[in-house]
């Protein structure tokens, strides 16, 4: 897993932090630590730093994250999310 973050710090440095080329990747790597034990903490962080992206791109978040994703990151961080239908 540290390895993968190496790698999208990387690519977040030459591609820049808003652009939606990011998106995959950083739903990858959730992905991965959200199915750890330990993890679930950082995988949440990586999928509301994608909304965020998302967001700043004009990307609806239905293309980047499932809803249920959105939702459940918003209800940990007691955030309000957009959808757009």
């Amino acid at each position: 897993m540290a390895i993968g973050m190496e790698g999208l710090i990387i690519r977040e440095r030459i591609l820049g932090k808003d652009n939606i080329e990011l998106l995959d990747p950083i739903q990858e790597l959730a992905e991965g630590y959200s199915c750890c034990e330990n993890g679930f903490d950082v995988g949440i962080g990586l999928y509301c730093h994608a909304m965020d992206i998302s967001q700043r791109c004009n990307q609806s978040i239905d293309q980047s994250i499932s809803i249920s994703v959105a939702m459940n990151a918003a209800f940990f961080f007691n955030a309000a999310v957009f959808f757009s239908m």
